[in-house]
């Protein structure tokens, strides 16, 4: 028998989004998968793209992206262009 007040969290997938932030800096973040929801609903994000994980580490490798993660504010990984940061 379940026990009472126990809930399951359903552990989400994150995906990476390639964006602009609010700043102008170009943006690789972690974001749930949920967001593909609001994709859908906000012209705002006609400019955002999903990128798969090779694709981040073939950035970070080539240091075309910097972790920004431990200088912002953001729950999860976050990266910026490098060259947006100078």
């Amino acid at each position: 028998m379940p026990r009472q007040g126990v809930q399951l969290k359903i552990k989400k997938k994150k995906s990476l989004l390639l964006s602009l932030s609010n700043d102008g800096i170009i943006v690789i973040a972690e974001v749930n998968r949920d967001a593909e929801e609001q994709k859908k609903k906000k012209t705002l994000w006609a400019r955002e793209y999903y990128i798969s994980k090779d694709c981040l580490k073939a950035n970070l490798k080539n240091k075309t992206f910097t972790d920004i993660s431990k200088q912002v504010d953001y729950d999860g990984k976050i990266y910026a262009l490098t060259k947006d940061l100078s």
